[in-house]
């Protein structure tokens, strides 16, 4: 039966070998609740194959979600505005967009992402300076 008076889980995403490519990049992924309700967890997880859904969602959009971090954070509008401020607000941006119902896989792989991952961010960096092919 579903506990109603559960105080939610927690999703936090580590990068373990980073890569390239987004694709090829390991990840571990934890789920956390501050009732320690972790037997719940574990069925949770087993009976819905939550890590491989999570895992999966996160893989096909990660490059997408990082772009977008990185075209704000590089926008002349807030450029007078500090590196930490401008994170910040970004933090904020994404409590906020109730449009994606899904940040609470974003915010989280995306925060991973920024800590773990320096070849793949400079892999997606490397395409907005980079000249399209001429045809």
């Amino acid at each position: 039966m579903y506990d109603e008076n559960c105080q939610g889980i927690t999703v936090s995403f580590q990068i373990l070998n980073d890569a390239i490519d987004p694709n090829n990049i390991k990840w571990q992924l934890d789920f956390t609740n501050p009732e320690g309700k972790e037997d719940e967890i574990q069925s949770w997880k087993t009976i819905y194959k939550i890590e491989t859904r999570y895992i999966g969602f996160k893989n096909a959009r990660i490059e997408s979600w990082y772009g977008h971090y990185w075209e704000y954070m590089n926008r002349s509008k807030v450029s007078y505005l500090s590196d930490d401020l401008k994170a910040k607000c970004y933090d904020e941006f994404l409590r906020i967009d109730k449009g994606n119902h899904l940040n609470f896989i974003r915010k989280p792989a995306l925060d991973g992402f920024l800590v773990g991952s320096t070849f793949a961010q400079a892999a997606i960096e490397a395409k907005y300076y980079s000249i399209p092919d001429s045809e």
